[in-house]
């Protein structure tokens, strides 16, 4: 569980910070508090997108190109949230059912780019599945976790 909380909490920060200039809080090292880590980032997360035009700011990274803020948080942030959920359930011993639709397009996107995304370090390798698994057990299995794992 601390890979997926260093991402939410350290890794989006430090994008949108290279990204866009936004200065989020990221967790504290010192006071290691995931709940206290979280309220912070969200709260912050929150108050940028109530600002006017905030999701229509530049967003340019070497990684992933040049968009609006909008859309490098679609692409980045919300994805990230949405399948660290299923890591954050599974470790607390919750049941998740993700959005079927969003994971089939988050599958269908990254699928063609499998090999970038391995590159980079945030995945793991793919789990074998059943072919005929539903679609969040792909999209978990794709990600380099074991749908069948329990805390």
């Amino acid at each position: 569980m601390s890979g997926t909380f260093t991402e939410l909490v350290d890794w989006i920060p430090a994008v949108l910070s290279e990204g866009i200039g936004l200065d989020l809080p990221r967790r504290d090292p010192e006071q290691p508090d995931p709940a206290a880590d979280w309220a912070r980032f969200d709260s912050a997360m929150r108050a940028f997108l109530d600002e006017p035009d905030a999701l229509a700011r530049e967003f340019s990274h070497p990684m992933a190109g040049t968009m609006t803020a909008g859309a490098a948080i679609d692409m980045l942030v919300a994805p990230d949230v949405f399948m660290h959920s299923w890591d954050l359930a599974q470790a607390t011993g919750q049941q998740v059912m993700l959005d079927a639709d969003y994971c089939a397009t988050l599958l269908a996107g990254m699928e063609p780019v499998e090999g970038m995304l391995r590159a980079s370090g945030h995945y793991g390798a793919r789990v074998d599945v059943p072919g005929d698994a539903d679609i969040q057990t792909r999209l978990i299995a794709f990600i380099g976790r074991d749908p069948r794992w329990r805390a």
